[in-house]
């Protein structure tokens, strides 16, 4: 038994330096599979190499492994399918929380552009002309606006028009109200127009699509809850089965055919989950 551990360790680590390796050498620099993750890193504006993530990847599935058998016992160790699925799990987390962070990053910038559009407004007010408003703007707003908007000074001042800014970070920030924005300030540029006027009324368009997006939330927030319940219930029944007797759950994680049963559970789970998130998710 000892023996059997010392070789998954000695074979983990092997494999971990190989890996780090690799990933560090210039032939994989380039590789096309990195580009997504790679696009995914520079949109959240984190100065982390693609292959650093894959590595804490890999970090994260043996330690996963291990913690799996610090709590579940060293029989965990005799069964490859339950390494494979634990493994899998954890290797995703980082990347996982890459997405995640994307995405709540462009929903504060979504709410924060807004308060954005009004100071815009104010400032073209106060006799300010538009660049300028754009570089207050830049200076004054919280995070995440205010570093995608110093991206978008930045290249304004390296030659580039203030639509083709915004359109630039319209692909970093994907927004239908930047789009609209960008087209405005284009059309009051060739044929004129009163941009305050325009300003504030994309500002509270967007003000009453929140308040209707809102109110559809907090009608579906039950549904939402109950299908993050459902999802979880089986993993807290399976842990208190396996707090209460211990016996009685042992073979689902020391045998292959209980690590087939959990990973077909954990697979019907993911898509239930999502089929009740699509239902009670209403876009407007």
């Amino acid at each position: 038994m000892t023996l059997i551990i010392a070789l998954i360790v000695c074979l983990g680590v092997m494999a971990f330096a190989y890996v780090g390796i690799q990933l560090f050498t210039e032939s994989w620099e380039k590789d096309e599979k990195y580009e997504e993750l790679e696009n995914n890193i520079d949109l959240i504006l984190l100065t982390l190499p693609p292959q650093h993530l894959t590595y804490l990847s890999f970090l994260s599935a043996f330690l996963g492994i291990g913690l799996a058998g610090l709590f579940l016992g060293f029989d965990f160790y005799k069964n490859p399918m339950g390494m494979i699925v634990v493994g899998s799990l954890c290797g995703a987390l980082p990347a996982f929380y890459i997405k995640m962070y994307r995405k709540k990053r462009q929903k504060m910038f979504g709410i924060q552009l807004i308060d954005a559009l009004s100071s815009l407004s104010n400032s073209l007010r106060a006799g300010h002309a538009l660049p300028k408003a754009v570089e207050l703007l830049a200076m004054e707003a919280p995070e995440p606006l205010r570093s995608e908007m110093q991206i978008v000074v930045q290249e304004m001042r390296l030659g580039e028009s203030l639509v083709q800014a915004l359109r630039n970070l319209e692909k970093r920030m994907p927004n239908e109200d930047l789009d609209l924005l960008a087209t405005a300030i284009d059309i009051a540029g060739e044929v004129g127009g009163n941009l305050t006027e325009v300003f504030d009324n994309i500002a509270h368009t967007i003000r009453e699509r929140n308040k209707i997006e809102g109110k559809i939330n907090a009608m579906t927030s039950q549904g939402k809850a109950q299908g993050v319940v459902v999802a979880f219930l089986p993993l807290v029944l399976g842990l208190a089965i396996n707090f209460i007797d211990p016996q009685l759950f042992r073979p689902m994680y020391t045998t292959l055919v209980g690590w087939i049963m959990i990973g077909v559970v954990i697979l019907l789970e993911i898509i239930a989950f999502f089929i009740i998130m699509k239902i009670v998710t209403i876009k407007v």
